[in-house]
C-alpha cells in the first residue's frame, strides 16, 4: 500500500470513530437522549447501575480523546492512548449492557 492509501484509511476510520464518539458526547448531554434504550428517567447510566458523576467523567474523557485525534500537532502516543481509551469504553459498554440483561443489539452496538 502506498502512503496515500494508508493515510486515507487512517482518516476514514478515525472520522468514523470520531463521529460515533461525538454523537455519544452530544447524546449524553441531552435531557432526552436520542435513540432506543433511553430507559426513561435517569437514562442508560441509571439502567446500567452507574453513578451520575460517571457520565460527566466519561463525557470529559471522550472530549479530550476527540481533541487528541483532531487537533494537529498532538503527539502520536497521545493519539494511541485515545484509541485505547475509546476501545476500552466500547468493550466496557458492551459488557455493561450484557450484564444488565439488555438484548443483543445493545451488546454489539458499542
Amino acid at each position: 500500500m502506498s502512503t496515500r492509501q494508508i493515510k486515507t484509511i487512517y482518516w476514514v476510520t478515525t472520522g468514523i470513530v470520531c463521529a460515533v464518539v461525538a454523537f455519544s458526547v452530544v447524546n449524553f448531554s441531552l435531557d432526552h437522549p436520542i435513540g432506543p434504550g433511553t430507559y426513561g428517567r435517569g437514562g442508560t447510566f441509571a439502567h446500567l447501575g452507574l453513578p451520575p458523576w460517571f457520565k460527566v467523567e466519561l463525557t470529559t474523557a471522550k472530549i479530550l480523546g476527540l481533541i487528541a485525534f483532531l487537533v494537529p500537532g498532538i503527539p502520536r502516543k497521545a493519539k494511541e492512548f485515545a484509541y485505547f481509551g475509546f476501545a476500552l469504553t466500547f468493550v466496557s459498554a458492551s459488557i455493561a449492557h450484557a450484564s444488565s440483561g439488555d438484548g443483543i443489539w445493545f451488546r454489539i452496538n458499542p
